[in-house]
């Protein structure tokens, strides 16, 4: 009931906007990897945010909630070319 009273009093849009800001003027590098039949968090929203927040996205076709599981060498192959 806690959890359910927090999620219920949070402003999911100002969290938004206020992690993108955040992730705007990090120093540190950030990619999101997304997989498209993710069926808990759909990937279009998650490319939205990324666009607002000016990081590099990558979609995964085919793979669910745990992308690193369903295809760990794509995930792999996202991070080496943007961290090398």
């Amino acid at each position: 009931l806690a959890v359910k009273d927090v999620m219920e009093r949070c402003s999911y849009n100002k969290l938004l906007t206020k992690t993108a800001e955040l992730l705007r003027n990090t120093r540190i590098p950030v990619r999101v990897i997304w997989g498209t039949s993710d069926k808990y968090l759909g990937y279009k929203d998650a490319e939205l945010f990324c666009e607002s927040a000016k990081i590099p996205f990558t979609k995964i076709e085919a793979a669910g909630f745990n992308v690193q599981n369903d295809w760990p060498e794509k995930v792999l192959d996202s991070l080496k070319t943007f961290l090398l």
